[in-house]
């Protein structure tokens, strides 16, 4: 009969799932390097909210700006003499696609920082609460 052994480091034993004792806790960081050092499901679940979190971010924060972009882009140019209707249009949806982009990336950027530093609880969680 085959025993098990039991793992003298404690992030193994975490990243088997035995439960650790307080002698055997592991600090935040330690369990936040594991995370990137081996291939794990926890490190895809991981990357697949913070990529998603992005997406997301990015989306809302382009879209909050659209209105005020066309705004702005009808402010700025007043005075302006454009070649043709087409020509607004098309200076129109490129100073659009500008600010979408110029909001959207920082707010994208924000939302997977918040998102990627909220770790699962129980083997992901960085700080210790209470």
């Amino acid at each position: 009969m085959l025993l098990k052994k039991s793992p003298s480091n404690p992030i193994q034993a975490a990243s088997m799932g035995i439960n650790k004792t307080e002698d055997q806790a592991i600090s935040g960081w330690e369990r936040l390097r594991f995370l990137y050092e081996q291939p794990s499901m926890e490190r895809d679940l991981s990357r697949r909210i913070i990529n998603m979190a992005f997406l997301t971010g990015f989306f809302f924060g382009g879209v909050a700006t659209s209105a005020q972009a066309r705004e702005t882009f009808e402010r700025s140019n007043i005075g302006q003499r454009f070649l043709s209707a087409s020509d607004v249009l098309k200076r129109q949806a490129d100073y659009a696609i500008v600010r979408f982009a110029k909001s959207g990336f920082p707010m994208g950027f924000k939302c997977a920082l918040v998102s990627g530093s909220i770790v699962y609880a129980d083997f992901l969680k960085i700080f210790h609460c209470g």
